[in-house]
């Protein structure tokens, strides 16, 4: 501030840093906040606050602080950043030679944007299309639900009722703590001091073949959520079997939660099942090689970007970050056709599921910039940077969810699902992530 003590985001311009940084230079500024008022987007020229013509440069070297009302992560989808930086390049370049200027405030980027997240919508809207065109080549049509004699898929299928109190309590306590603890143990593997973060420590040393400290932050995060999950959903189940046992029921409350991980046929389904599946994924990105090399546009909304890569540099890191993703989709996936009720809705289980996969994490988002919005300062100062990471695992879960239950209706079983949405979202995560070391290929 302006007597030099440390200053929350909302005063920056009228803290000491802001006023020597456009050259007020070494002074008493004063003991109030009135002392030291900079102008948001003034120019200042030695530290005098000069006005400048739309489009014009300058007349000399000049300091300027732009103070946006966004979250970091938005700066890079805003109407009102990119006109602060297209300010800065017409006041230190001027409005080139032959060109007229244009207002600041006239962007038509947003256009490309839109179009581009149509784009995005129907790229994901491919994938269950494509998955039927796999099955129902010969080589793969043993992957599929045994049909009826009358050619129809058989759906019968035993499953419990929701109703009773033991029952809701068994359906939902598992969802409520399982998404709360996915929430709120992302510092703990982040940024911690505990176990978590030297688990992560322990599975993903950065070096050239897990070169990306995020996605290694990432996976293991989902892996110790999807752990915890297999751990409380087990325990439940076991109580629920003790009390049935103990009561002599002759129909137990509900049948195990790992049921959908079975697959008729052994090994030979599963490999063929990988290879469906890697087949699926690489149809989609075929559609995105082909309008990059033509229309050099990709499949992006805000922080989530479906877009080209080097295949025979990146693909060896993405599988090797997939091996680990693995654990947490199959385990999602089971459980996302494990929870299902004969007196809900698919839609209504849907929409129930792919909620309690985001909700913890959307909470402990909004108390972070929330608190930040209301108060100035970060709920968790050590996660200013960790949450940006997350906005696009909110969709991406959103969307697994939907793929692994559309997928297990074809398939019977949770492992079609699970490679998809592992191959399909670990391709996205470290595509658009920075790496740290160089990559590594297969033989490299």
């Amino acid at each position: 501030m302006a007597d030099g003590t440390a200053s929350i985001s909302r005063q920056y311009l009228h803290s000491v840093a802001a006023a020597t940084f456009i050259g007020w230079g070494e002074g008493d500024y004063g003991t109030t906040a009135d002392a030291i008022n900079v102008e948001n987007g003034g120019i200042y020229i030695g530290g005098t606050l000069t006005e400048v013509a739309g489009g014009q440069a300058a007349a000399s070297a000049f300091r300027v602080i732009y103070e946006a009302d966004e979250i970091h992560p938005l700066n890079h989808f805003s109407i009102e950043s990119a006109g602060y930086v297209t300010n800065f390049f017409y006041t230190a370049f001027g409005t080139p030679n032959g060109y007229e200027y244009i207002a600041e405030g006239n962007q038509t980027w947003w256009v490309k944007e839109l179009f581009s997240t149509l784009g995005l919508i129907a790229f994901f809207a491919l994938l269950i299309p494509l998955a039927d065109v796999v099955l129902s080549m010969p080589a793969f049509a043993s992957l599929k639900k045994k049909q009826s004699e009358e050619g129809e898929v058989d759906n019968t299928e035993v499953l419990p009722s929701l109703t009773g109190v033991r029952k809701h309590i068994s359906y939902w306590v598992a969802a409520v703590i399982t998404t709360l603890f996915s929430g709120f143990s992302i510092q703990w593997v982040y940024s911690g001091d505990g176990w978590l973060s030297d688990f992560k420590e322990l599975m993903f040393t950065q070096n050239t073949y897990f070169p990306q400290d995020t996605t290694g932050t990432v996976a293991t995060w989902a892996v110790v959520c999807g752990l915890f999950a297999l751990l409380v959903t087990g325990i439940i189940w076991l109580i629920n079997r003790i009390i049935d046992v103990v009561g002599k029921r002759d129909v137990p409350l509900a049948g195990s939660p790992m049921q959908p991980a079975r697959i008729q046929g052994g090994l030979g389904a599963v490999v063929k099942t990988v290879v469906a599946g890697a087949l699926v994924v690489a149809l989609m990105y075929v559609v995105v090689f082909i309008n990059w090399a033509i229309w050099k546009v990709d499949f992006r909304f805000w922080t989530l970007d479906v877009k080209v890569f080097e295949v025979a540099v990146m693909l060896p890191t993405m599988l090797r970050y997939a091996v680990v993703f693995f654990i947490f989709y199959f385990i999602n996936s089971v459980f996302n056709q494990g929870y299902r009720v004969k007196n809900l809705p698919e839609w209504a289980t849907i929409a129930i599921n792919a909620v309690f996969n985001v909700l913890g994490i959307v909470l402990v988002m909004a108390i972070q910039y929330g608190t930040f919005r209301s108060t100035g300062v970060l709920w968790q100062a050590d996660m200013n940077l960790g949450y940006i990471v997350l906005f696009p695992i909110v969709p991406v879960l959103v969307i697994a969810t939907i793929y692994s239950r559309r997928l297990y209706e074809r398939t019977g079983n949770a492992w079609l699902g699970a490679v998809v949405n592992t191959l399909l979202f670990t391709i996205i995560t470290v595509a658009n992530t920075a790496a740290s070391y160089p990559y590594a290929g297969f033989f490299a």
